[in-house]
């Protein structure tokens, strides 16, 4: 049963029989034994039309919550699916246990075919609770602003997996997207028109309440504020030049940042503050605070004469300075602050909650600092990593744990065509962290993680397959911690069955609408999705750097120009593409399972005539590229892809004839082939083709 659940419950006992839905007779109406509110209501109302069918429900609710979700609130239930009296019975604290219940039931229910009516439910008994109480979510609308129905969606998405908390990254310099009614011209200047309305937000709020999460709003200051002095110059510590006082439309760093000896800036920011939390009544406001460019305050006279007097030793002190009067204004609302990791300094209260973004050793710090902490570092989603990388961590694991993750993923196969920036970054952070110290504080808390959805490669068409392909396995981990279940790719393969069952959400979409725009008959159809269920982007950083990553490497400054800015139109292939081709993992596995001399004749025998049609689709859907390229020219530029995938359907065959002798063996393998893998392996497009990379790793380990 736990094949079928992301998260893996704690506690999952199979029992005998199947509640057979379409062989009741009549489905009685829902038993409320405890409370009785309108938010769960509202709750099994939305869960019998996602799921086509009324449920033979049995709640025991013990106690009434809050209008609002807190940290740390009782979240915990149990389930059993009783065959024999036909009754799904549900027992737990609070309102937020029930919700959560809701989305085991939501996995559990399975379909009697793919396109058929509900089917029933496998006898079963669950006892679950999280590990972690921060379970998170950040979308980035400033780059790319997402509209409120995505922002709806997500909720429902992040509701079926049990995730508690969705950040809003509300601000940057691409874009102001929160609404102030003090200072409209931030939200129409600074937002070019495009943001989020007082209402749209509140309603937000309330439909997320209704799912047991959290919104955390953030202002991203002192830095990150071009759309800000944009829209009020007065407001800066310099003045825009490259922008020509618009908000910018290019990514990478800016120069841009809040003058922190304005005593305007501080008004105002009270003002913020006091909007935001008539909006957000969640207790914490996240306020940015990383990757400050320096070089307006180092310019400015006042600032410095400012330094001078108030003996501040250097511009980390300076930034302390500035967030430490916000810290304060926050105070008096009642709030509580959250910082990247770049604010961590002695002299910060230590009621700042710190995300550390940057690797592992700035949780460490951050807690060895007496600093409460959430983990993002290895969960970031638009750096188009296998799901299996982000798997790895748990936001607890011990130091060394984790650090051995990093240098895995630094030394992964699969990404191997970004390690020289991957190792540099590494360094690059490390030196920084290596400034900070312990103190003796006492030793902070790590209250859970949060995955980073930043925007400048997505809109909202491309959204959901950018993220939620991997998502769920985050939210395993940090839902069920350290606790594994089994492979995680079945339960994976089944989450998106179960987005699509329950939500009508597709990984696949994006792929799927392109590949039915052409005028193409239903085989020639097909051979396009055989490329491109082949084909994945680029890792890390590769896309948004492009050739300025050996720039990175070699020491030097990066240009502001860059392949992409925010009107860069998002329709090339390496766009629609999930991040990572489970076809082409299904494909390796069968290579690994056929090189494996212990395999019975006759599974090796289906296993390779699978293989042979594999390989005969990669070589036939050359000629349908061929054909139909000129009908797209976003076709027509993976064609070297194209001619690639057939190449390597030709060697595979070759392969494939020399099993089961011992030259197809890992570390023996003839030596045109192996020169031929090591080529197409590499990128080309942006893209890369997996199975390439899987099959050069594997012939180049050592022998056996």
């Amino acid at each position: 049963m736990d094949m079928q659940l992301i998260p893996c419950a704690q506690s999952l006992t199979s029992g005998t029989g199947r509640l057979w839905l379409d062989r009741l007779q009549t489905i009685p109406e829902v038993e409320w034994i405890g409370c009785k509110t309108p938010r769960l209501q509202r709750a099994v109302q939305r869960l019998e039309k996602q799921l086509s069918t009324r449920l033979p429900l049995s709640i025991n609710c013990l106690d009434s919550a809050p209008d609002h979700p807190t940290l740390h609130c009782d979240e915990s239930y149990q389930l059993e699916v009783d065959a024999q009296t036909a009754c799904i019975r549900i027992n737990a604290n609070s309102e937020w246990g029930i919700l959560r219940s809701f989305s085991t039931v939501a996995q559990l229910l399975t379909p009697a075919n793919t396109t058929g009516p509900p089917s029933g439910f496998e006898s079963c008994k669950i006892t679950d609770t999280p590990v972690f109480s921060w379970r998170g979510l950040m979308l980035d609308p400033a780059r790319h602003f997402l509209s409120v129905s995505t922002l709806h969606e997500t909720l429902d998405l992040m509701f079926l997996f049990k995730l508690n908390v969705l950040h809003l990254h509300l601000t940057d310099d691409q874009g102001f997207r929160f609404f102030s009614p003090t200072f409209p011209e931030l939200a129409r200047v600074g937002g070019k028109g495009e943001y989020y309305t007082t209402e749209e937000l509140k309603d937000l709020v309330r439909c997320a309440a209704d799912r047991g999460i959290r919104i955390i709003p953030e202002l991203d200051i002192p830095g990150h504020c071009t759309s800000w002095i944009a829209a009020r110059p007065d407001w800066g510590a310099g003045k825009l030049t490259s922008t020509k006082g618009q908000p910018s439309a290019r990514f990478g760093g800016h120069k841009a940042c809040l003058d922190p000896v304005n005593q305007q800036v501080y008004k105002a920011m009270e003002i913020l503050l006091g909007e935001l939390a008539d909006v957000f009544p969640d207790d914490y406001v996240h306020l940015g605070g990383d990757e400050v460019n320096p070089a307006w305050w180092n310019s400015n006279p006042d600032v410095q004469r400012f330094m001078q007097a108030e003996q501040l030793d250097g511009i980390t002190d300076l930034q302390n300075h500035f967030m430490l009067r916000i810290v304060q204004l926050a105070k008096k609302l009642g709030k509580k602050i959250v910082g990247w990791d770049e604010i961590l300094h002695s002299e910060l209260s230590r009621s700042v909650l710190i995300q550390s973004w940057r690797s592992s050793r700035y949780r460490d710090i951050a807690l060895d600092n007496g600093f409460d902490c959430i983990f993002s570092s290895a969960y970031y989603l638009d750096l188009f990593y296998p799901a299996d990388l982000h798997y790895k961590f748990v936001p607890n694991a011990e130091t060394q744990a984790l650090k051995k993750h990093e240098d895995n993923v630094l030394n992964d196969p699969r990404l191997e065509h970004i390690k020289a920036l991957g190792d540099w970054l590494a360094n690059y952070h490390a030196e920084a962290a290596n400034k900070l110290r312990p103190s003796t504080h006492p030793k902070g808390i790590i209250l859970g993680g949060e995955a980073c959805m930043w925007s400048e490669l997505v809109c909202d068409d491309l959204l959901h397959t950018r993220i939620w392909s991997r998502m769920p396995v985050i939210a395993e981990r940090l839902w069920s911690g350290a606790r594994t279940a089994t492979d995680i790719y079945p339960r994976l393969a089944q989450a998106w069955t179960c987005m699509d069952f329950n939500l009508g959400i597709n990984i696949y979409g994006p792929v799927n609408t392109f590949v039915s725009s052409f005028d193409a008959s239903k085989s020639d159809r097909y051979l396009l999705l055989v490329l491109l269920y082949n084909l994945e982007p680029v890792k890390g950083y590769a896309r948004l750097l492009g050739d300025q990553a050996d720039a990175r490497v070699s020491g030097n400054e990066v240009s502001t120009d860059r392949p992409y800015q925010q009107d860069t139109r998002l329709n090339r292939v390496v766009d629609l593409l999930p991040p990572e081709s489970l076809a082409a993992r299904t494909t390796l596995q069968l290579i690994f399972e056929l090189a494996d001399s212990d395999q019975q004749d006759t599974r090796r025998s289906e296993t390779k005539n699978t293989l042979k049609k594999s390989a005969e689709d990669w070589c036939a859907q050359l000629d349908t590229v061929r054909k139909l390229q000129h009908q797209n020219s976003v076709l027509a530029e993976i064609v070297a892809c194209s001619e690639a995938l057939a190449q390597l359907g030709v060697l595979l065959t070759r392969l494939l004839a020399l099993v089961p002798n011992k030259t197809a063996q890992p570390g023996k393998i003839p030596l045109d082939v192996m020169e031929a893998l090591k080529q197409l392996k590499k990128p080309a497009c942006e893209l890369v083709i997996p199975v390439a990379i899987g099959l050069e790793a594997m012939y180049s380990a050592p022998a056996n």
